[in-house]
């Protein structure tokens, strides 16, 4: 869901450089037009900060955050999960193994 708005953008603009751009930002707008609900946009849209997000401690969020590669210790202590990173991170690695 992270990549709509790059392919969406790449669709409709062919040749058009996404750097510079908020990925993120540009993926929920997409998906907010086509009435995907808030919960949904809140993750797309914030994955990379997610103290930014209306929710920031859903576990919903979190998740992706960490399996997009984020490493926000600090948000992950203060949304009460730092006892499941250790876990995630190695199921992570497997993943990519």
């Amino acid at each position: 869901l992270t990549a709509a708005g790059p392919l969406i953008l790449a669709s409709a603009l062919p040749g058009r450089s996404t750097e510079g751009l908020d990925l993120p930002a540009l993926s929920r707008h997409f998906l907010n037009l086509a009435g995907l609900p808030a919960p949904l946009l809140d993750i797309v849209g914030h994955h990379r900060e997610p103290g930014r997000a209306s929710d920031g401690a859903s576990l919903a969020l979190v998740a992706v955050h960490v399996a997009s590669g984020g490493s926000d210790e600090g948000h992950l202590a203060g949304a009460g999960f730092p006892q499941r990173l250790p876990a995630w991170r190695q199921l992570l690695s497997r993943e990519g193994a």
